[in-house]
């Protein structure tokens, strides 16, 4: 069954994707004009109702559909750069993150060979006060 909504889903997003781009367009604007003024030519509208429906009708294929689709086209520009600026930014922390990362290994290294040269600087200084106890008498 999951498929079967992948599909679907799929489908819905290749007819919409496809809608969303046809209405967008000014030709779809002047398009929609044009038939709609030949059709009013042909069978003008009889009454205030009718002359109403047609204006309104005007009105959200000529205007709200080129404009919704326009703003849909804008917001999945705007989702695609969010996007992208948000891979960049993990990439980036990734990146810096590793750099850290190494240079803390290195510092932990460095730590290390230094401790190793206190411990053989304290085991000759302890050498040294021991042959200096002994040559004293102690």
């Amino acid at each position: 069954m999951d498929i079967f909504k992948k599909i679907i889903k799929y489908v819905d997003d290749y007819i919409f994707s496809g809608l969303l781009w046809s209405t967008s367009t000014k030709a779809a604007f002047y398009s929609l004009t044009i038939l709609i003024i030949i059709a009013t030519i042909l069978s003008p509208p009889l009454g205030v109702q009718a002359w109403l429906l047609l204006i309104v009708s005007i009105y959200y294929q000529g205007v709200a559909l080129p404009g919704v689709g326009y703003a849909g086209k804008q917001a999945e520009k705007a989702a695609n750069l969010q996007g992208e600026m948000t891979r960049k930014l993990l990439q980036d922390t990734h990146d810096q993150s590793v750099a850290d990362r190494t240079d803390i290994k290195e510092s932990l290294g460095m730590l290390h060979d230094d401790n190793v040269k206190l411990d053989d600087i304290k085991n000759l200084l302890n050498e040294i006060a021991s042959k200096l106890d002994t040559k004293n008498g102690g």
